[in-house]
Formats: C-alpha cells, sequence, structure tokens
C-alpha cells in the first residue's frame, strides 16, 4: 500500500536518471486521426471499489468489516481533502462477486464513507479513431508515415506559436523555473525535445514504480485489434510544452498504458504526487469515462498554487468531458491557428479558453517527430502558455497568471457563429497576458 503523505519519487533523487543515448534516424510521423471519444475497451476490475473516507474514521477498519482489502489509499484521514470532502480516499477489492455485493451494500450504509464508485476508466481522447487504418501495427493511428526527412523549423516555427502571439512576450527571467505536472502515457527522457527538461524521472503509477517513462509492449493489451496506439502521447505533449516555454521543467507520470488504458484511481494519485512535488501547473490531455469522486477530491487537495489544465474532449459537440468541465479545472478546446474551433472539439460553457490544436508537430519517441490533432494538444499548448507566462514573471501566483491569460484572450466568437459563447474568453494571446502582468 503506498500512502501519498510520503511523496513517492522525491525531487531530491530527480537526478539519477537516464542519460540521452545515441537515437535512431531523425524521422517524422504524420497523422490525420483525431478520436471522438475516451475508449472503454477494457473492463474495470469486476470487485473493485473507490471509497472516500470520513474524516477521523479509520479506512483499515472499514475495510476489514466489510470483507474487502485496502490496496492503496491517498489522504492522511484527518484532514478534509477539499470543502466537506473525506479524509483519505481508498481503494477496497474483494475476492468474489458475493463478497463484493455485500460489502458494497454495507459501505452504502456506514456513515463513515462520504462515497463510493467505480474504478472509471481514464484515457486520451484522441486514440478513439485509430481502427480507421486497418492492418494492426504499432502505432498504426500515429504513425502514418516516416520521411525521414524532418527539419528543426517544422518544431521551432510552427503555426500555433504566432497564433497565442508567443512571440510578444520577451524572454523569461534568467534562471525562472515552472514545474508542470505531464500527467499521460509517460515520456522518453532521451528526446533530444525533452533533454535537460526533465525535473526527473517521475513515476509510474501503472507498473508501480519510479520512472515515468513511454513504454511499449508490442501487445495487443486491450483486444481492440490496435498494438500501442497511445504510445508516445505523453512525449507528444510534454515536447509541445517545453516548446512553448523552454524553461519549463516537466514532471511525468504515467498514468496510462501503451494502449491508453487507465484509471481514475492512478489520475488522483498522480495529481496528488505533482501537488506533493511542487508542479504549479498539472496538465491532463486525457478525460475520464465518467465524473469521478476521487479524482474531484484529489483536484480539491491541490494547493492554491497548483492549477489544472485538462482536454474539453473530442466530441465535436457543445459538451465538455470530466474533469475538464469542473469549475476549478482550466477546461481547454482545440481551435486551428486561425481561430476556428476544431471539427473534432467538444466546446460549451465550461471552456475557459482555445489554443491551437491541429496538427501540432511535436517529438515522439525514438527521436521521432509526429503531427497530432486533438484536444490534448491544444491543453498542451495552454499549459505550456501559462509556464512561459509564470516564469516570465514569476512574482505572480499561478492563479494570477491565469487570470491573465482568460482576461486578454482574443474572443473567436465572429469566427464560430454556431458555438459563440461555448469557446470562453477566446485565444491565447501572450503578448497580451503579458502586459496585463506587467501593469
Amino acid at each position: 500500500m503506498h500512502d501519498l503523505l510520503s511523496p513517492r519519487a522525491p525531487l531530491a533523487l530527480l537526478s539519477a536518471f537516464v542519460a540521452a543515448a545515441a537515437a535512431p534516424a531523425f524521422g517524422q510521423v504524420s497523422s490525420t486521426s483525431i478520436g471522438s471519444n475516451v475508449r472503454l475497451l477494457t473492463a474495470p476490475v469486476r470487485f473493485e471499489r473507490l471509497v472516500g473516507v470520513a474524516v477521523g474514521a479509520d479506512a483499515a477498519a472499514i475495510a476489514n468489516a466489510v470483507g474487502a482489502t485496502l490496496e492503496d489509499r491517498f489522504g492522511d484521514g484527518v484532514t478534509s481533502l477539499g470543502l466537506n470532502g473525506p479524509g483519505s480516499v481508498s481503494r477496497f477489492t474483494w475476492p468474489d462477486a458475493a463478497g463484493a455485493r455485500t460489502g458494497i451494500q454495507a459501505l452504502a450504509q456506514s456513515a463513515d464513507v462520504v462515497f463510493v464508485e467505480r474504478n472509471t476508466r481514464a484515457g486520451p481522447y484522441e486514440t478513439s479513431g485509430c481502427a480507421a487504418f486497418g492492418q494492426v501495427s504499432a502505432q498504426q493511428c500515429t504513425a502514418a508515415f516516416f520521411d525521414g526527412t524532418p527539419t528543426l523549423p517544422e518544431y521551432s516555427d510552427q503555426p500555433a506559436l504566432p497564433a497565442i502571439d508567443l512571440f510578444g512576450l520577451s524572454p523569461s527571467v534568467p534562471g525562472a523555473v515552472t514545474l508542470v505536472a505531464v500527467i499521460d502515457t509517460g515520456v522518453d527522457p532521451a528526446h533530444s525535445a525533452l533533454s535537460g527538461r526533465l525535473a526527473g524521472p517521475g513515476y509510474d503509477f501503472v507498473a508501480n514504480a519510479p520512472g515515468g517513462f513511454d513504454v511499449e509492449n508490442g501487445v495487443d493489451d486491450d483486444g481492440d485489434g490496435l498494438v500501442d496506439e497511445a504510445f508516445g502521447h505523453g512525449t507528444h505533449v510534454a515536447g509541445t510544452i517545453t516548446l512553448i516555454d523552454p524553461d519549463a521543467l516537466v514532471l511525468p507520470y504515467r498514468v496510462l498504458d501503451a494502449d491508453g488504458n487507465g484509471t481514475a484511481f492512478d489520475v488522483a494519485l498522480a495529481m496528488r504526487q505533482a501537488g506533493a512535488d511542487g508542479a504549479q501547473f498539472v496538465n491532463l490531455s486525457l478525460g475520464l469515462a465518467a465524473p469521478s469522486e476521487a479524482v474531484y477530491a484529489a483536484i480539491e487537495s491541490l494547493d492554491d498554487d497548483c492549477i489544472v489544465f485538462a482536454s474539453a474532449g473530442n466530441t465535436g459537440l457543445p459538451v465538455v468531458g470530466n474533469p475538464a468541465r469542473r469549475d476549478d479545472v482550466i477546461a481547454v478546446a482545440a481551435v486551428d491557428e486561425f481561430g476556428v474551433l476544431a471539427s473534432c472539439s467538444a466546446h460549451g460553457r465550461a471552456i475557459d479558453l482555445v489554443a491551437p490544436g491541429i496538427e501540432i508537430y511535436g517529438p515522439m519517441p525514438g527521436e521521432r517527430w509526429a503531427r497530432w490533432s486533438g484536444s490534448s494538444m491544444a491543453v498542451a499548448v495552454a499549459s505550456g502558455a501559462a509556464s512561459r507566462l509564470h516564469s516570465w514573471r514569476m512574482t505572480h501566483d499561478p492563479d494570477d497568471t491565469v487570470e491573465a491569460l482568460i482576461g486578454t484572450a482574443f474572443t473567436v466568437d465572429p469566427l464560430n457563429p454556431g458555438a459563440a459563447g461555448l469557446l470562453g474568453t477566446g485565444l491565447i494571446q501572450l503578448g497580451a497576458a503579458g502586459d496585463e502582468l506587467a501593469d
């Protein structure tokens, strides 16, 4: 059992990790795949529940009383995780269906239990459209072709950068470093785009081991006929953040396997770890298949100086996904470099900002590169912009930084009359946000 009162990977240990190795040939990956939803291809553990235990109550004693095993938990049990929240959140399992049925019924009647819920699935929105590419092969939804002739300007001068007025902001103060937690499939620490830009190895919540690294296994783990279709998602997201803010340091937490499958509980654990490790911003380029009180408790327990950015979703509908729809999360929808809403992107009243998310060029494991589209890419641009602005003027709190981004965004409603009022305050403009903070 792991208690996040003690960080799993203290920052003091984060210097002793993988050195950049000789990389394969510099190659490009291209894709037009835009998923539509969080895929639910693997069933939750059948005899498992997440349990919010009331402040002052003993989670282990409750598990014992209902015939369950306490597998993991977070929270100290004596301090509320948010307003009127539980004192801790635990993962209970039972050996069989009968025990689970009886135990869950008992939990529902207990005054010491705040909530009981399934460990809902988490995943990236971009992988749900992969099946259109036919033959099963590794990365088939993102590795449409390798041309072997990419150029650095494709990364450093891509249209997303002037779209957010990146160059309207002067260089940041020397030595100013912002920590950005990337909760995803992990990262490739040897990629040149991430060299020197990781705060350390992070943590793998899938394998329950140090090292938040992008890992492929060549196996169709979820039985959908595709192999490792999410491999590289976290590397691409992290590389987009460090492109926007070269002074950012990434804290990588792996909560999704190479097929893009994860759980709400691992997402919650990773957010708790991000807070413990001092992240100012958390990037969630993923969504939940259903609302999760465990994830919400983790969000509410974060310090006010840790801001969560999350993907709106790729449904193309005016319905924002979880957890982006929450008021205490910055929800980001995807537009093109001109501010036109991406056909894949969810939108709605819960949106705070929009950012470029179409054909974003970024790193992939093995010193390769990809063009990837979706709300995951848009939220990475937004997280990078927040980090860049915070690094530039660190005399302000992270929430002041985000308020400046939201308050100075350029409205894109006239470009999107069908979605007017559903795109937040508009497209990020870093120059104007910098002027706002400087006043």
